[in-house]
This record gives C-alpha cells, sequence and structure tokens, in this order.
C-alpha cells in the first residue's frame, strides 16, 4: 500500500514532507552516494539487489528481473509480468513477492532502529520460513 502510494518512509520522503534537516538522505545500508528513495530502499540498494536475484533464481522464473517486480509492484499487476513461479499450487508470484517485501522492509528497519546489520543471507532465511509457514498453513486448500 505505502508503496504504491508513494508513502514508504525512506530518508528522501521523510526529509521532503517533514523538513526534516536531515545530515543526509543517502542510503544507510549502502553507504553509497544514492538517495534512498522507495524502491532503493525496497529494490535496488545492492544488498536489497541480492536478496531480490536469489528470490528469483529460487522462486520465480529466471526471465523475471528485478524491473519486472517493480512494475508490479507499482501497477498492482502481478499476473502480466510474473507468469511463472518454480513451486505451483500454493505459492503465487504474488506470496513471493509481497512476503520478500515485508520481510526485507522488517530487515531495513531492524537496521534503523535497533542497529541490526542488513545481511542478505539471513532475511533469505526469514523469506524461506514464512513461505513454507505459508504452504503449511495453506495446503490443504490446494490438496
Amino acid at each position: 500500500y505505502w508503496f504504491v502510494h508513494c508513502k514508504v518512509p525512506c530518508l528522501s520522503l521523510m526529509g521532503h514532507v517533514f523538513r526534516l534537516s536531515l545530515s543526509t538522505t543517502w542510503c544507510t545500508i549502502c553507504k553509497q552516494n544514492t538517495v534512498e528513495t522507495a524502491i532503493h530502499l525496497l529494490f535496488t540498494c545492492p544488498l536489497k539487489r541480492r536478496v531480490w536475484n536469489k528470490v528469483i533464481f529460487e522462486f520465480l522464473w529466471i526471465t523475471v528481473n528485478i524491473s519486472d517486480i517493480i512494475q508490479s509492484c507499482t501497477h498492482l499487476d502481478f499476473n502480466s509480468r510474473l507468469l511463472y513461479c518454480k513451486f505451483s499450487g500454493v505459492l503465487s508470484p504474488t506470496i513471493i513477492i509481497l512476503t520478500s517485501i515485508v520481510v526485507i522492509w522488517k530487515a531495513h528497519y531492524q537496521f534503523v532502529f535497533n542497529s541490526i546489520p542488513f545481511d542478505p543471507h539471513a532475511v533469505l532465511r526469514h523469506i524461506r520460513q514464512h513461505l513454507a509457514t505459508f504452504i503449511t498453513e495453506h495446503k490443504q486448500t490446494f490438496d
């Protein structure tokens, strides 16, 4: 919801909306001279990009790329761009992407508020755990 409505609380938006005198709006995770926008925070920060590439390789189809995922999220159209998923039945591309966004978001803000480093391997492990739980909870529906 926040992403679609351009309300993700990233540094660039916070500085603009609240007229905060931030020392910088650069991404605090990758430390590059890149403004932390919603797309950077969730998708294109190099550490987030690593997670997405692993998610694509492990759960989606090799023809999918991060730009397809961003477009799907921006337009709430997961069917035309992301047709394939390596796991049929319970998991759909929509569930995989939304779960990944939630876990990436949580890990990002664990860094911001609790100084817990953003670890792509740990994030991917949590995505797998959440998807395994989803499969377990919904398996009867698809049997």
